[in-house]
Parts: C-alpha cells; structure tokens; sequence
C-alpha cells in the first residue's frame, strides 16, 4: 500500500511538472507572439498619427499663404486709397 502511495505521488509529481513545463512554455511563446503584434501595432499607429499631425501642418502652411496673399491685397488697395486720399486732399489745396 505503501509503494503504491508512493508511486501515485511520483506519478503525480511528474504530471505536474509536465503540465507547469507546458504551461510556461504555452505563456511564453504566446507572450512572445502578442508583443510582436503590439509592436508592430505601435508602429504603424505612430506612422498614421504622424502622417495626420503632417497632413495638419500642411493645411494650417496653407492656410497661412492664403491669408498673407488676401491681406497683401488688402494692404495694396488700403495704400492706393490713401495716395487718393493724399492726391485728393493736394488739389483740394491748390484749389483754395
């Protein structure tokens, strides 16, 4: 009864260790497997985020030449109406 005991305890054992070696081996190859894929989630994450914050940059450039050539026009026509202004008021003068 004894051996038999003993033999069910080292079968036990065995089994055990198998299925912890298992266990581990199954955890590892998983976790390596997951961290291949979140890396390369993270990198083409970091790729699209940096082509939106590109694309971004890129209508706020244009944008900003737009409004520099609408208000160069606005300050062409601001400086021919003081000329008018200026010629306006200078014959005004000469007509007094």
């Amino acid at each position: 009864m004894e051996e038999f005991l003993l033999q069910v305890l080292n079968e036990t054992a065995v089994g055990v260790a198998l299925i912890m070696a298992l266990t581990f081996l199954a955890r590892s190859i998983t976790k390596h497997f997951l961290s291949k894929d979140i890396e390369k989630f993270k990198g083409g994450l970091q790729s699209s985020s940096e082509r939106a914050i590109s694309d971004y940059k890129a209508g706020i450039d244009k944008e900003r030449v737009r409004l520099q050539i609408s208000y160069g026009g606005i300050f062409k026509k601001q400086a021919e109406t003081i000329i008018e202004l200026y010629r306006l008021i200078a014959s005004l003068r000469l007509a007094i």
